[in-house]
Parts: C-alpha cells; sequence; structure tokens
C-alpha cells in the first residue's frame, strides 16, 4: 500500500487520536545562554559556533537577543535550521506536528510487526468478538475537550508520509535541540537579566582574555537626558563581574541543593544545575602576551574554590577570528563536544511529556504571531482545555512550569497579581523594562516629561505616570491592561520598588529604580573605620544577597525611620549605599553598604557614646525583624537564610584577611575568605571566645566588650541597666528587655507597663497603691523612658498610679528657665495658691 494512504488511512487516524489524548514523547531541547562582561566575545563565540564568518565590527548586544529558530546541539557546526523545508514550523525539530507524526509512525510500525507475529489461522479464528471489547477506540482513549476530527491534519499527514520514507537510525532518538540566548553585557541591563535566567539551561560564562582579571573594569556608562554619564566610582574589576555572573547562576540553585547544605555522608548529584562552561576569548591578544592556557587555567582555579564552584564544568579557550574559516579553531571544537556531554546529563532531557503539551505551545506561538504579546491565564486554561484538550486543575500548571523554565513563555504565580497575567513573548517583556532602565536623548517634540526623566536621572525616582507613559505604545488597545502585574514582576526581580508617596487611591505614585543610581564616593569607606563602634554584618548563608533584596530593605528602613520620627533629613542614596541621617542633633548617622554576599551596617558617631549604642541595638533588632517581614511577606525569600555577624577583629581588619590561607596573601579582599562571628556562635560559645587562624597572631583571644554595641549579653553588666535617680538616692537596676522595648518606639505604652509587670512580679494592685520601693521602681521607669522621649508611656502610669507617684512630665535636672511659658504660668499659679 502505498505510504500517502498509509499517512491518511483509518489507523493513523486512530493513532493520531491516540496521540493527542494520551501520547507521550520526549522534547530534548535545552536553552544555551551567553553570559558574561560587555565586549567579551559573546556575540562572536555563538558566530562561531553556528560556523558565521568572524565579523570584527561587531556591535554590543542590546538587552538580550535570542533566535527563534532551533540549533542542534552536536559536535558539528550548529546549524540553526536547515534552508529548505525546516523553515517549514511543522518540520521544526521542537514541533507539535513532528512528534505527533512520530508518534503514529511508530504505532503504524507497531502494528506491522504485530502482523509478522500473528500465528497461523486455527478453527478459533471465526469465532465472532465480543461487543465492547478493547479494540474499541474510545475505550482506549480519555475524552477530552479538544474536538475529534474525521481525518488527520494534512500537514501531519505529510509529515508521516516523508517518516514512512526515510530511513531513520537510532542516534536521531538522542539529538538535542537548542535556543541560544545572547545577554547584552553592559552592566545597564544586568538588572533584567536575572528575569530571564532559568535553572533548565546551560550557560557559557565569556570572559575576554586581554583584560587583566584583577584591573578595574570599564566603566558603567549610563545615558542622560543630555550626554552619557560615566560610573567613574566604580571599583569592580573584571574578576568581580565574574564572580557577579556566578553568583546570579547560583542564586537559581536551591538551598536544600547546595553543597555546603548537603550531608558529606549523602550522595551529590553527578551534575549540580545549572551547569556553567566558563569560555576565554581572544586567545589570539592574552592580557601582556601571557600563555593564554595559564591565565585561563589560574582563572578558572579561582571560581573554583569558591561557593558555587561545584557548578562549573569545564573550561575552553577560543579565537573566535578563525570562525567561519577553513582553519576552525580546536577550542571551538571541543567546546562543542563539552556542551554536548554536559546536555547529555541534564535530567529534564529524560523526562517525557504529554504530545498536547506541545500542542498548547504551537498554540501560544499562533496568538504572538496575530499580535498578542500576552493573555490572561484564565485564557490560557481555556485554550489549553478547549483547544488542546489539557486538564485545567492537574496538568496545566505543571505544564505552565514546565514552558516558564524552557523561557517559551513567562508566568510567576508567586502572588496573586502575578499569577494573573501569562507572557507570551519574552523579548516583548525585554522591551518593556527596558524602557524603565534608559533614559532617552532629549527631543524637543517631546518636553512634557523633561523634568520627570531628570528626577529619575538625578535621584532614580520614577513617576508612575511617567510609567504609564512609556509602556503605552508597547501594550496593546485592550482595556483593562493590568499594569500593576508587570509592576509587580519588575518588584520582584527588584527593577523598582514603591517610594514613600501614594496617589488618592493609596497606590504607589513614585517608584525607584535601583540601576539608575550611581556608584558613591570612594571615600564612604572611611565612614566604617571612624563610626566609634565596629560594623554588623548580615550574612547570608546562601552566599549572594537575595535578587532585589537590598533596595526594598532601603525602603523598609527608611519607613520605619519616618515612624520613629527620626528620618528627619532626606537620605543619601547610591547604588548598593545609602545614609540614613536619624539624629542631626546629636550627629549621629545609619549606613547600609551592600556587598554580594552580606550587608554591612554601623551606626556612624565618630566617639562611642550611649546614645549610639543604644540604638545600633535597636536598629539590629529592627532589622531583623525587617528581615524576618520580608521572608514571610515575598513568597521568592521564603528560603532567604541570614545571620547577624561581626567581622574577626584578630584575623581580619578593614574587611580584609591579614594573611590568607587560602590564597597566601596578605591583605586578601574576598569576602569568603573573611572570618565572621554570628550572634549565636558568640551567644553559646564558652569563654574566651578565640579565634587561631592567623598563625603570626600574638593575642588570640576576641575582645567582645567592642561588640556589646550590638549584642548586649556580651557586655559585663549583661541584662542590666543602671539608672541613677538623684542625690542622696541609690541607683537602680532595670532589665534590658525592658530598657529597649522603651527605645523602640513601636511597642506601645500598655505593651511596656506590661513588661514592667513582669520583670518585678508586680500586679495592678502594687501600682494602684504602691509601696516605697514599688514607687521607686515605677520613678526609675518614668526616668527613662523620660530620657529616651518615651513620655507616653509616662502618661500611662499616671493612669493607674497615684498623683506623684511617677514624678513630673519634664526632665528632672530642667531648669526652671527653660520650662515652657504656658506651663511655667501654671506652675507658678498652683504654688502661689492662687487661681
Amino acid at each position: 500500500v502505498p505510504v500517502e494512504i498509509v499517512a491518511r488511512g483509518s489507523k493513523a487516524l486512530e493513532a493520531y487520536h491516540r496521540a493527542i489524548e494520551e501520547g507521550k514523547t520526549s522534547v530534548k531541547r535545552v536553552p544555551i545562554m551567553f553570559i558574561g562582561q560587555g565586549q567579551s566575545g559573546k556575540t562572536s563565540l555563538k558566530r562561531s559556533l553556528i560556523g558565521e564568518e568572524f565579523n570584527p565590527e561587531e556591535c554590543s548586544t542590546i538587552g538580550i537577543e535570542t533566535d527563534p529558530s532551533y540549533c542542534k546541539v552536536s559536535t558539528e557546526v550548529w546549524k540553526m535550521g536547515e534552508a529548505t523545508h525546516e523553515r517549514d514550523s511543522s518540520m521544526e525539530p521542537i514541533s507539535f506536528e513532528k512528534h505527533t507524526a512520530q508518534y503514529i509512525v511508530n504505532s503504524l510500525e507497531k502494528n506491522e510487526r504485530r502482523k509478522e507475529l500473528k500465528p497461523s489461522p486455527s478453527r478459533y479464528d471465526n469465532v465472532p468478538e465480543k461487543k465492547g471489547g478493547p479494540s474499541s477506540l474510545n475505550n482506549n482513549c480519555v475524552s477530552s475537550g479538544a474536538p475529534k476530527v474525521k481525518a488527520v491534519p494534512e500537514e501531519i499527514a505529510s509529515l508521516v508520509t516523508r517518516l514512512l520514507q526515510v530511513v531513520r537510525v537510532d542516534e536521531d532518538k538522542d539529538e538535542i535541540f537548542s535556543t541560544l540566548w545572547d545577554f547584552g553585557g553592559q552592566s545597564v541591563y544586568y538588572s533584567i537579566h536575572p528575569l530571564f535566567l532559568t535553572r533548565g539551561a546551560i550557560y557559557l560564562l565569556v570572559y575576554n582574555l586581554n583584560r587583566d582579571p584583577e584591573e578595574k573594569s570599564i566603566s558603567r556608562v549610563k545615558r542622560g537626558l543630555f550626554k552619557s554619564i560615566k560610573d567613574v566610582l566604580s571599583k569592580k574589576s573584571n574578576m568581580d563581574y565574574l564572580n557577579f555572573w556566578m553568583s546570579s547562576v547560583s542564586s537559581l540553585v536551591p538551598n536544600s541543593e547546595k553543597p555546603h547544605e548537603t550531608p558529606s555522608t549523602s550522595m551529590q548529584p553527578e551534575l549540580l544545575q545549572p551547569p556553567v562552561i566558563l569560555v576565554f576569548t581572544h586567545a589570539d591578544k592574552p592580557h601582556k602576551g601571557a600563555d593564554p592556557e595559564e591565565l585561563a587555567r589560574e582563572i578558572f582555579g579561582n571560581l573554583k574554590e569558591k561557593s558555587y564552584g561545584k557548578q562549573i564544568v569545564d573550561f575552553f579557550v577560543v579565537d573566535n577570528t578563525k570562525s567561519g574559516s577553513k582553519e576552525e579553531c580546536e577550542g571551538v571544537i571541543r567546546l562543542r563536544k563539552g556542551v554536548l556531554d554536559t546536555a547529555k546529563k541534564l535530567p529534564q532531557l529524560k523526562e517525557v511529556i504529554p504530545i498536547k503539551w506541545l500542542k498548547f505551545e504551537k498554540a501560544v506561538k499562533e496568538t504572538v504571531e496575530h499580535g498578542s504579546k500576552w493573555i490572561y491565564v484564565e485564557d490560557a486554561k481555556r485554550i489549553a482545555l478547549e483547544v488542546c484538550g489539557i486538564s485545567t486543575k492537574e496538568q496545566f500548571p505543571t505544564m505552565l512550569n514546565l514552558l516558564h523554565d524552557q523561557r517559551i513563555l513567562i508566568h510567576f504565580d508567586d502572588t496573586r497579581e502575578l499569577n494573573k497575567i501569562v507572557i507570551l513573548d519574552p523579548l516583548w517583556l525585554i522591551d518593556v523594562f527596558k524602557e524603565v532602565i534608559t533614559i532617552p536623548p532629549f527631543k524637543k517634540s517631546k518636553k512634557e516629561h523633561t523634568e520627570q526623566w531628570k528626577k529619575l536621572e538625578k535621584r532614580g525616582i520614577l513617576e508612575k505616570r511617567l510609567l504609564e507613559d512609556l509602556w503605552d505604545p508597547l501594550l496593546d488597545t485592550r482595556e483593562n491592561f493590568d499594569v500593576d502585574s508587570l509592576i509587580n514582576m519588575m518588584e520582584k526581580f527588584g527593577l523598582l520598588c514603591p517610594w514613600p508617596s501614594s496617589d488618592e487611591s493609596g497606590s504607589p505614585s513614585e517608584y525607584l529604580v535601583p540601576s539608575m543610581l550611581m556608584s558613591p564616593p570612594k571615600n564612604v569607606t572611611d565612614l566604617f573605620s571612624s563610626a566609634g563602634i565596629p560594623s554588623l554584618f548580615v550574612k547570608f548563608k546562601s552566599g549572594q544577597l537575595p535578587i532585589g533584596l537590598f533596595p526594598r530593605l532601603v525602603l523598609m528602613v527608611m519607613q520605619w525611620c519616618t515612624r520613629e520620627g527620626l528620618n528627619q533629613e532626606h537620605p543619601k542614596l547610591y547604588h548598593n549605599f545609602v545614609r540614613f541621617y536619624t539624629h542631626p542633633a546629636k550627629g549621629i548617622s545609619l549606613i547600609l553598604l551592600c556587598r554580594s554576599s552580606f550587608i554591612e551596617v554601623v551606626v556612624h558617631h565618630g566617639n562611642q557614646d550611649t546614645h549610639q549604642v543604644e540604638f545600633a541595638r535597636i536598629v539590629c533588632r529592627q532589622l531583623e525583624l525587617i528581615l524576618e517581614c520580608m521572608r514571610r511577606e515575598f513568597h521568592w525569600l521564603k528560603n532567604m537564610a541570614y545571620e547577624m555577624s561581626v567581622c574577626c577583629p584578630i584575623c581580619c581588619t578593614r574587611k580584609t584577611v591579614k594573611y590568607c590561607d587560602t590564597h597566601y596573601v596578605s591583605g586578601c579582599k574576598e569576602e569568603e575568605c573573611l572570618h565572621f562571628w554570628s550572634e549565636s556562635q558568640l551567644h553559646d560559645c564558652k569563654m574566651p571566645v578565640v579565634c587561631t587562624r592567623r598563625v603570626d597572631a600574638g593575642e588570640y583571644r576576641v575582645a567582645l566588650e567592642p561588640f556589646a554595641s550590638w549584642f548586649p549579653f556580651l557586655h559585663k553588666t549583661s541584662f542590666t541597666s543602671s539608672i541613677f535617680l538623684g542625690e542622696g538616692e541609690q541607683a537602680l537596676v532595670l532589665f534590658d528587655g525592658l530598657v529597649q522595648a522603651l527605645q523602640l518606639r513601636t511597642c506601645v505604652a500598655d505593651g511596656v507597663v506590661a513588661l514592667f509587670h513582669e520583670s518585678l512580679s508586680l500586679d495592678l494592685a502594687s501600682l494602684e497603691q504602691p509601696d516605697p520601693e514599688t514607687k521607686h521602681q515605677i520613678r526609675c521607669i518614668c526616668l527613662k523612658a523620660k530620657s529616651t522621649d518615651r513620655l507616653d508611656v509616662v502618661k500611662r502610669l499616671r493612669q493607674i498610679t497615684p498623683a506623684g507617684t511617677t514624678g513630673p512630665l519634664l526632665p528632672e535636672a530642667c531648669d526652671v528657665a527653660n520650662i515652657p511659658i504656658r506651663q511655667r504660668e501654671n506652675l507658678t499659679i498652683h504654688l502661689s495658691g492662687k487661681y
């Protein structure tokens, strides 16, 4: 029988229905993502892999670029589709039609083999088959919402014909395909990259061997309204950017799977996902004529020693200038094999999925072709059920997650707002976000937003009305587009966060865009050494700060300062740095500096005093409270683990290791080499606390008294605070928790009074009719309350104690001349007995 008839016959139709209802297939595809600094040779490397000619005038990639067609990952030149029939979407290696056709062919061949094995006729062959037996198609297939067809669709029938005519080899089953993502290396675009990083990809981290790893990197350039601005104050080296990229990829690994979280007795996975391959370009022009292999090996070894080292599987040295020539670079040939070997180890390539999921993917692509860049999740569910027969309760969420991991589409279900929409075209989303992090050149024809653009450029503050005007040309004309969902997506990845302002509806009217902030002046680090007390470090166990955490933390600290009446001057905001002028009268300020693995905190005064120490302890507890609130409020921070820590004064000084046994250098500045003592370690450690890391240290006992500025339990008079009542009166000791409650304005007056009850085991009757000792204790807490400006506590105690017990509301040592006029007049009248 001709294959054309077989491909359209009843058996093929039966197999087709079975394919779209219960058929499964293996989709062997993996995104390959080119990451690294600007002008490192990522685009040229892609050209080398796909066999295109080297372009010495290659322009820098803007944002992210990806080729929509698939390439076959092999040891040969990667072909981006074929020049003939492969351009037909139905013949793409990853398509609903091709996988369905393959399923039909396999079913037909299986039937043929069964016929060949059929036994010779016997006297039982003429026995009629029982009705309703297993041969019924309806009994074999699960019904779905997808409509039944009476003939195999022509594009699938044509594919079946082709597949029946060719001789297939087993190697076809192991073919792996990929889409190539080229990430722009300019740091201005770094803020949008995390949105598109996925755990299911292979990463090629590209580095230019023409650059010295330890030298300062090329300054970040921010486009301004009238001119471009160089961030000349940035201190980041080329190696810092390698660490940045590795930290970004490492953040995709769940904490439970990271090596330091896995017990030594358990089995380590063969490949820690996502895998990273280091590719060193410009082998023809290495820095200072050094041997390119030696230089690459040194950098590779440096990165392998870090916490994310297990993700780096190999390194390759390439010369992209040979791309497209007869004499191909040997490093590129080896790289292709290395990528293929790595891809074969990925667990997702062994998984099978329902074929109808590919039908949904086809529907998504058709929707994009018709102009829709996004749809509501309810519309996606309707397509899945009615067109593809996919159960919305069981299969739909899993399918959406798979397509999201492959970055075929983008959908986050962390919150109700994020869950509302499905982004069908990731590249469109890049264009939407680029509008926020770049400032267009001034044009006379568009003057209406000049002041708003200047505000964004100078202060990093974006007004919502400007944001909506920016997005208006990119959004379609459908009504009720949920702009808030896009804003929430940007908040999730730290692209922006609400600024303390609101419109009539109570929604934020302004947003902070962290990527618009410039680096702080070089000498801000001097503030930490001149603070009067040592720094506090919020150290993250994962080895890197969660994406978007610092801007959100700055915002919440600002809100707290405002509530407490501490935000009397505008804070100074820079990239990864902020200074709050909390107590202008006393010269005290709060400073936060963000690093890759910790946040450094200091309360600056110059000379240590009681007010500075008291405020430092409040800050420490408040930061813990804020971080816990963030961990519970934001789904993507639920696994965040951190410790309040201090830097060891024996082996480290000014955030450098005096002598590093890992790198064999003095003054090592690598963050992972610093030695920290966490609050829990100091609390549980037996005295004395010693550090033996520095072999040439004379005194190796750690002096804990300086750290009592943050952790009160380290003070020699632990858990107490002394109050002097005046001449001739004995000093009284207050429970330190009560002192902190007075200092923390978020603890209301009733809460302070209740804590006072508990600390002294008092009941209400003891306050209503206090004995001399209780009066003494009440007077003591009132004095402390007044010294911390907590008159609300004194007034509350006045309501429940006899007159005169609490003392005056004014300070005890207040000069009569300094008493407010109205109160002085009233006092004069009362003392003179004249009304």
